[in-house]
Order: C-alpha cells, then structure tokens, then sequence
C-alpha cells in the first residue's frame, strides 16, 4: 500500500514527475528486487527523481496521508472486476458508435486492442 501512496503523493504534488517516480520504482523493484514495503527504500527511490521532496515524502508515510486516496482506487477497482494488471479503461471520442468505456484485462493480441481504440476514436 505504501509504494502507491507514494505515487499518489507524487501526483498530488509534484505530477509532472509521476512518471519518471514510476520508472525508478519499477527499476528498483524489477531489476533490483528492492523491498517496497520500507520505508527507506521507498525515500531512497524519490531522492532519485530531481524536484522530488524526500523529507515530505517522509513525513507523508508517518502520516495516515494517502490512505483514503488508495483505499478509495483498490475499491474502484474490485467494483470493476480488476484482478490484475495490465487493465485498460477506454473512454469513446464523442461522436464515436460506442458511448460507453471499454475494458479490459490482460495481454491482448494487437488486433484486438486496434480494434477497441478504433471504435473509441469513432474510425
């Protein structure tokens, strides 16, 4: 739960570096097989990223802060029916056949995922 409060953190504050946040942290998990529960490492990982406050960061995760935030996606999520990643919400262009979002789960053959963003962009 903590690594995604740190990437809700990020968003709220600092969102045009959410996405280099979100590279180091999969490099670090992925390739390093760093412990994403501790705290530590999870500081370590925003001193990484430039503009990033490490010591805000901190006292965030000492904190309840973010904790709704989460709660509130992972049960968005469930209502869903998302079990895993990748997942993919499509929202139609307006104008488009298709009125409501699209989802779904898991890899797709590349036929099908053109085929889902064609009917969203209405070609």
């Amino acid at each position: 739960m903590d690594a995604h409060r740190v990437m809700e953190w990020c968003k709220k504050t600092a969102p045009e570096k959410h996405d280099a946040l979100m590279e180091v942290m999969f490099q670090r998990y992925f390739q390093d097989a760093v412990d994403l529960t501790k705290h530590e490492v999870l500081v370590s990982i925003v001193k990484e990223v430039e503009g990033l406050d490490a010591d805000a960061c901190m006292a965030m995760l000492s904190s309840p802060d973010m904790k709704s935030e989460v709660k509130s996606k992972v049960k968005r999520a469930a209502e869903m029916n998302v079990s895993g990643v990748p997942f993919f919400i499509v929202e139609p262009r307006a104008g488009a056949k298709k009125t409501r979002p699209v989802a779904f789960s898991g890899a797709q053959p590349a036929s099908v995922i053109e085929e889902i963003l064609q009917d969203a962009a209405g070609t």
